[in-house]
C-alpha cells in the first residue's frame, strides 16, 4: 500500500491510497504480463480517515467481497 499527496486547482489537498493485489491469481498474471495486477485506490480529503483506510486496504483482495466502502 502506498498513497500519494495531490492537490486540487482550488489548492485543496487530496491523499491517494493505493493497493495492488496480491492473490495468486494476480501473481500469475502479472509474470506473464507485468503491471496487469488488479488494485484499488481510495482518495480522500480528511487525514483523520487515514486509519480506516488502512484497515480497509489490509483487507482487500480482487477476490475479496468488499468492493466498495464509504468513508
Amino acid at each position: 500500500m502506498y498513497y500519494r499527496e495531490c492537490r486540487h486547482l482550488n489548492g485543496n489537498k487530496v491523499y491517494e491510497f493505493k493497493k495492488l493485489c496480491n492473490c495468486y491469481h494476480c501473481q500469475m498474471r502479472n509474470r506473464i504480463h507485468p503491471g496487469t495486477r488488479n488494485q484499488v485506490t481510495v482518495t480522500t480529503e480528511n487525514p483523520l480517515k487515514f486509519k480506516v483506510i488502512e484497515e480497509f486496504l489490509n483487507g482487500w483482495s480482487c477476490g475479496s467481497k468488499r468492493k466498495n466502502f464509504l468513508f
